[in-house]
């Protein structure tokens, strides 16, 4: 089963911050295809970290 998630303006929570920093990674996060790319590659290093810990 597929989860949804609601898009767009939603409240940010305390720990988020209101620094320029958590509003640039905020800003290329929201940037879909460069979202996209971070996506693919997170995946890859935990299958690739999962598979290491399967061989020790």
């Amino acid at each position: 089963m597929a989860a949804s998630f609601e898009e767009g303006n939603l409240e940010r929570p305390n720990w988020a911050g209101e620094t320029n920093l958590s509003r640039l990674v905020g800003a290329l996060i929201g940037f879909k295809p460069l979202y996209s790319l971070l996506k693919l590659g997170a995946r890859q290093v935990l299958i690739r970290y999962c598979l290491e810990g399967v061989g020790d």
